[in-house]
């Protein structure tokens, strides 16, 4: 082959290579260079004022707020709370007491606020339903004589199907697959990890902490790992953070100090769980950052009182959560998670803010 022709073909492999490693440099730098998106959508938090319950809808671009009562037309249940938004954003579930029955039953509402009604049977306290990740069926917990069963409902058709028994099991989660749910029992006597598998219809034991309680387990969005914390007894310092993969294997804990570390909540991508770390005097707690793969920790706020419930937009750059600080009501801030600038949504005299929905984008 002639040597010329060689050379040009070599120089124009050489010149086609060069010029891809160029684009591919610039798309990085636009990347790096690229201006981050404003946090958007809403929030519907529970508040309470003078005994009184109501729903506030927080816009989270505008930081403008209004009661959620008045874009809809129905007349919502007094002391409805724990607002479980379903995840094709259709939907909310929510308990409601009835005082003069002394139960209390699941409630469902369009996201527009209409079709208001009881879903649940009521057959005792039915209390903190889990939407599956296809919308379709709700776990919740039902109380009765001072112990909990977990039950499935399907909300098409509101029939309802118990999966455990009474032995006080509560805190379920699904899987991001909809397979399985993991919950909190005290069937061994110490509070346990099992794991209910839809298609077997068999609870599998996870943990065996022996004098110790394991409890708000919750899967992973990519469904790998299961985060919970533990501790010997409420509020007494030994609440640590554990980690384990999705079929109990590995377990490992990633707090290990003289205070309550509590409530693990993961990141939508995965990456880190955010958790509660009480004071050591208890009077306050802040709110940590433990990132899986590297496994350093890092505080997030430090405000003096506690900061609890967060909530997570779905790039996993903000995030929600209630502040209760001393000599101010107990409200709602957006922290910025690549800056960790912090400022307040919602504050208002005498209110209380009890409960925080899922992260909505667009609103409802």
């Amino acid at each position: 082959m002639n040597k010329t022709l060689i050379f040009h073909r070599r120089w124009r492999n050489a010149l086609v290579i060069v010029v891809m490693l160029l684009i591919l440099l610039g798309i990085g730098v636009v990347l790096l260079v690229r201006p981050e998106m404003p946090p958007s959508g809403s929030l519907l938090i529970s508040v309470e004022e003078n005994i009184v319950r109501r729903w506030i809808l927080v816009d989270i671009a505008t930081g403008t707020y209004h009661d959620w009562a008045d874009d809809i037309d129905v007349v919502l249940p007094a002391g409805s709370s724990d607002l479980q938004i379903s995840p094709d954003r259709r939907q909310i579930a929510f308990p409601v007491f009835d005082a003069p029955s002394d139960t209390m039953r699941i409630f469902l509402v369009n996201a527009d606020g209409s079709n208001l009604h009881p879903i649940s049977a009521g057959d005792g306290r039915d209390h903190s339903p889990q939407w599956s990740p296809d919308s379709r069926t709700i776990v919740f917990s039902r109380s009765s004589n001072y112990l909990s069963a977990l039950f499935l409902l399907d909300v098409a058709t509101q029939t309802e199907e118990q999966i455990t028994a009474f032995t006080n099991d509560i805190h379920a989660n699904w899987s991001p697959d909809g397979a399985r749910i993991v919950f909190t029992t005290s069937r061994d006597g110490f509070q346990e990890l099992y794991s209910y598998e839809m298609a077997s219809g068999e609870s599998i034991r996870l943990t065996r902490n022996e004098l110790q309680n394991d409890l708000n387990a919750a899967f992973s969005p990519d469904g790998r790992h299961i985060a919970y914390m533990s501790n010997y007894s409420v509020g007494d310092g030994t609440g640590e953070i554990w980690v384990m993969d999705a079929d109990g294997t590995n377990q490992q804990r990633i707090t290990d100090n003289e205070v309550d570390d509590v409530n693990p909540v993961w990141t939508p991508d995965s990456r880190a769980i955010v958790f509660t770390q009480t004071s050591s005097d208890r009077t306050g707690g802040d709110l940590w950052r433990y990132w899986i793969q590297t496994g350093e920790s890092e505080r997030l706020t430090n405000a003096g009182g506690y900061e609890l419930a967060p909530v997570f937009s779905a790039d996993s750059n903000y995030m929600a959560y209630i502040t209760d600080i001393r000599g101010r009501e107990r409200g709602l801030d957006l922290l910025n998670l690549r800056t960790l600038e912090s400022k307040p949504l919602f504050a208002e005299e005498n209110v209380r803010v009890w409960f925080i929905s899922r992260w909505m984008n667009p609103s409802p």
